[in-house]
């Protein structure tokens, strides 16, 4: 159930309650084992006014499909129940994450990582991961200082001590939650480099699972088309560039190859479809 609106809802049409609740909108999303119905999850904000979208609802049952995959594992409930609170923060956590993304260019960077995980033929199970990761991959993020992750300055030793640390947070999350150990691995390795410079365990090359090696550049893609207060905003075109430059150091050569056959590709359909409204328009006028 997706709520943008309880006061305006058909279904609830109920005051919200301002003392709790600053935001109107609520999700809800059951916890299912088989077909049996064993609990809710519920998001709403007394913090903040966001209100929650189709995006949100969709990330959210995707979260909450693959927890009751790992209760459903569980001997009892009150097991899992120990592990509420871990799994809360964590859901926490991947909403909270859209505060780090460009959200306008999100979709784009995602279909693109998608189109070339296709291109490189590593099948669907690669897909399903990197689809799935794309969205918690920086769930670290959240427990990094706000002020630290859009500090306009050079950052101090220790902070970027405290950011190089959020992939470690992000494995250490991700265990209340995901059962797959290969989906903590490669939240974890998502910022080693493929020269084996990069961070936490300088890992190189073949070493460093083909998913985290697509979404560290699908990473740097992202921020590089994103506004930040500490670098100016590049265009796709730009950004490319930039991933060809540290291809082989920061990242996978094939991957970035792949990456740039597909962005290209996608700025000749941009064109093409632009020349042709333009024609349609040119002849709507004459």
């Amino acid at each position: 159930m997706l709520v943008t609106n309880i006061e305006e809802d058909e279904q609830l049409s109920r005051s919200n309650n301002d003392m709790l609740y600053i935001s109107k909108s609520f999700l809800s999303v059951p916890i299912m084992v088989g077909r049996k119905v064993i609990g809710v999850v519920n998001v709403a904000s007394p913090l903040s006014k966001p209100v929650l979208d189709e995006e949100d609802a969709r990330l959210l049952e995707t979260v909450v499909r693959r927890y009751s995959i790992a209760i459903g594992k569980l001997a009892t409930f009150v097991d899992a129940s120990a592990r509420f609170e871990h799994v809360r923060e964590t859901f926490k956590a991947i909403l909270d994450s859209k505060r780090y993304i460009d959200v306008k260019h999100s979709d784009s960077v995602t279909g693109i990582t998608l189109r070339t995980v296709d291109r490189l033929g590593l099948g669907e199970d690669v897909r399903t991961r990197v689809h799935y990761l794309l969205n918690i991959y920086d769930l670290g993020l959240s427990k990094v200082g706000f002020h630290i992750i859009k500090n306009p300055r050079d950052l101090s030793p220790k902070d970027r001590e405290e950011i190089q640390n959020h992939a470690n947070i992000s494995h250490d999350m991700l265990a209340s939650l995901e059962e797959d150990p290969a989906i903590r691995n490669i939240a974890l390795c998502h910022h080693e480099n493929f020269d084996g410079t990069g961070y936490p365990g300088q890992l190189k090359g073949e070493a460093i699972p083909i998913e985290a090696r697509i979404i560290r550049v699908a990473d740097s893609l992202r921020a590089l088309v994103s506004s930040r207060p500490y670098q100016r905003q590049y265009s796709m075109e730009e950004a490319l560039d930039v991933l060809k430059h540290r291809a082989g150091t920061f990242f996978d050569p094939r991957v970035v190859d792949t990456f740039a056959s597909v962005m290209n590709e996608e700025r000749e359909v941009t064109s093409r479809r632009a020349n042709a409204d333009a024609d349609e328009a040119v002849e709507k006028r004459s």
